[in-house]
């Protein structure tokens, strides 16, 4: 998606392979996306600051090969401010994965997450002695650097005001709104995303004419 034009009848959504219209959308985009897409006519002033006092979740994921197998755990790091998991997939059995979860800029800094996942894998290694880590096989993934993300979830900043969750999942004409950042005390979780979309889809369910 690379802009959304509303007009009396309709909306239109451009995209890098053409454009769709239909008579109302629904933006499920990344708070970090949605504040950079062009959207015409302009939102209102006030669900542009509350987009801006949003905060943005600084996260990375880190994954391990084990070479043996082990039982679920989970072990945090005090230290480096993160930690570590091995958990069951829907077969019931322990994945081969060590699993570990970090965040803030200055965690991440720390792990020297910007240089790839080679200090971060030898502190997890250190952490947990009891696994057989293959640490020449990780993997990372971070989300604020990807430009479809640009953040891992929404997270209270301390310039957030009252009523911003109302104002940020309310519609703008033709154009409504999902996403975890929508979904007021759900914020943040997937629980949070599902949520909103039900939200959504009945807001444009209830501004259809019935037959």
């Amino acid at each position: 998606m690379r802009a959304v034009e509303q007009h009396q009848d309709g909306v239109r959504v451009f995209t890098d392979e053409g454009e769709v219209s239909g008579d109302a959308a629904i933006l499920a985009v990344p708070m970090g996306v949605l504040r950079r897409l062009p959207l015409a006519p302009l939102v209102p002033p006030r669900l542009l600051a509350a987009w801006q006092r949003a905060g943005l979740a600084h996260n990375a994921k880190l994954h391990v090969p084990l070479t043996r197998p082990a039982a679920a755990s989970a072990v945090q790091c005090v230290p480096d401010r993160f930690w570590t998991w091995t958990a069951t997939d829907g077969s019931g059995q322990v994945q081969p994965v060590l699993h570990a979860f970090g965040g803030t800029e200055a965690g991440l800094a720390a792990l020297a997450v910007a240089d790839g996942p080679a200090r971060w894998a030898s502190r997890a290694a250190a952490l947990r002695p009891e696994l057989s880590l293959d640490v020449s096989r990780a993997m990372l993934t971070t989300w604020n650097d990807d430009p479809w993300a640009g953040e891992s979830y929404s997270a209270l900043t301390v310039t957030v005001a009252e009523g911003d969750d109302d104002v940020i999942a309310a519609p703008v004409g033709r154009v409504h709104f999902a996403g975890e950042h929508t979904a007021g005390a759900w914020a943040g979780l997937m629980e949070g995303a599902l949520r909103s979309g039900a939200r959504a889809a009945g807001e444009v369910l209830a501004r259809t004419p019935q037959p």
